[in-house]
Formats: C-alpha cells, sequence, structure tokens
C-alpha cells in the first residue's frame, strides 16, 4: 500500500515538474529565438526565467524523493515475505 501511494505520488509530481520543464524550454526558445520578443519583453519574462526552472528542479527533487521512498518500501515488503 505505501509502496503505490508513493509511486503515484512521484507520478503526480512528475506531472508538473514537466510542464514547467517545457515552459522554460519555450521560454527560453522565445527569447533566444524569435526575433520579435526583444520588443515585448516584460518584468515577468525575467521573473520566469527565474522562477520556471526552481519551480521544475524542486517538483523533481520531491518526485525522485518519493520513488526513493517506494522503492525502500518495496524491498522492505520483499525481505519480510
Amino acid at each position: 500500500m505505501k509502496t503505490a501511494l508513493f509511486r503515484l505520488l512521484a507520478f503526480l509530481l512528475a506531472l508538473p515538474c514537466a510542464f514547467f520543464t517545457y515552459y522554460t524550454a519555450r521560454l527560453v526558445y522565445i527569447n533566444l529565438a524569435v526575433a520579435g520578443a526583444a520588443a515585448h519583453r516584460h518584468f515577468g519574462m525575467y521573473i520566469g526565467a527565474f522562477a520556471f526552472p526552481l519551480t521544475a528542479a524542486v517538483f523533481a527533487a520531491l518526485s525522485l524523493r518519493c520513488f526513493q521512498i517506494a522503492q525502500r518500501a518495496a524491498r522492505a515488503s520483499r525481505v519480510r515475505c
């Protein structure tokens, strides 16, 4: 039960990680590749350039931690049986 719960939680935490990773890549693409984007840069783009990768890293770390806990619980349940 604990294994399934933490694997589900790891998957659910990986979803926002993937979203913020995509948005980080999109932001980099818009800033570097789109010629007209320089004229429309606002403070929000700079905040996003800092916040999106940080948020993606936090969700990735939490997801990996939950996956490690699930693996440890799965190994512990096999040893007891």
